[in-house]
């Protein structure tokens, strides 16, 4: 499903925190600007340019035309946001053209007031060339409903993560080109929501780090991504997370074991005339009592 139509079916005023990457656009930026079909090889003066291959999205729009559809989606992310939360919408400077070409041209654009931003430092990068310094880093804009103080919880951060530069190195996940690393999207959640009750969302969720991150944190979760493939790159990491949790719970329960209680006396057996009763008992967490849409196509 599409990352509009999976955001308008989301009731009004519905969701805490918002923590999302969208496509680049860069190979569109480059043509829109330069007039050129793709990147030249060797150095082209003013550009760098490396394709992402996504699984659905040749993040090839025209680039007046993906900005109008990243306004309408920030307009969209406003409108299910509460009044006191907060998007985390991670984008970076685009060069093309002797210039950079930055989110807030069409952020400013969107109703969402622009309340602050980190820089998300990588330490590396690809791109070496030698007509301008080396971009080692990426921006977290932070993005509010209102001009007012979102929800904000600076004290639950790391002391590592409370200035606005956070240095984490890049993940890699098998099958998709750029994921989120954890620790990003755990620190945005953990700043911006206070307990089991809030909803995360991710409108461009690709292999599911937001969601992974929330599920960690017991948060409820929505996905959105429009490729299955991604889908199904989530539900593998899911279950290799699972894998992880349960030999640290046994290692955890043989370091500090519990004490069996004394056995009580059996209750009587039912006689044959006198059927045996049961009960069962389904045990649900939040972030897993929500039915997880998917729908659109990035982190």
């Amino acid at each position: 499903m599409d990352v509009l139509e999976g955001l308008r079916a989301l009731p009004d005023c519905s969701v805490d925190c918002v923590v999302t990457s969208s496509p680049y656009n860069k190979r569109g930026l480059l043509r829109s600007v330069t007039g050129l079909q793709h990147a030249p090889k060797g150095n082209y003066p003013g550009t760098w340019h490396k394709r992402i291959h996504y699984d659905t999205c040749s993040d090839d729009l025209d680039e007046d035309e993906y900005q109008e559809q990243m306004t309408e989606v920030l307009n969209e992310l406003h409108r299910v946001l509460k009044e006191d939360g907060t998007v985390w919408l991670n984008h970076k400077a685009r060069r093309a053209g002797f210039k950079e070409h930055m989110p807030t041209d069409f952020i400013q654009k969107s109703k969402l007031n622009l309340y602050g931003h980190v820089v998300w430092n990588l330490k590396r990068s690809v791109n070496q060339h030698v007509g301008f310094l080396t971009p080692v880093h990426e921006y977290l804009y932070q993005l509010t409903k209102t001009a007012r103080p979102p929800a904000f919880f600076k004290h639950r951060l790391p002391l590592e993560f409370r200035s606005s530069v956070w240095t984490i190195k890049p993940e890699r996940v098998k099958g998709h080109p750029c994921p989120f690393p954890l620790q990003l999207a755990e620190n945005c959640i953990l700043a911006s929501t206070s307990n089991r009750d809030s909803v995360v969302l991710d409108c461009y969720a690709g292999s599911g780090t937001t969601l992974l991150a929330a599920k960690k944190l017991q948060r409820h979760f929505i996905g959105i991504d429009v490729s299955a493939k991604y889908r199904r790159i989530f539900e593998r990491r899911c279950k290799d997370d699972l894998g992880e949790q349960q030999p640290q719970q046994q290692q955890e329960e043989e370091r500090h074991p519990q004490k069996t209680p004394p056995q009580q006396p059996s209750p009587p057996q039912p006689s044959q005339s006198e059927p045996a009763r049961s009960s069962t008992m389904r045990i649900t967490r939040g972030h897993t009592a929500r039915q997880q849409s998917w729908k659109r196509q990035k982190r």
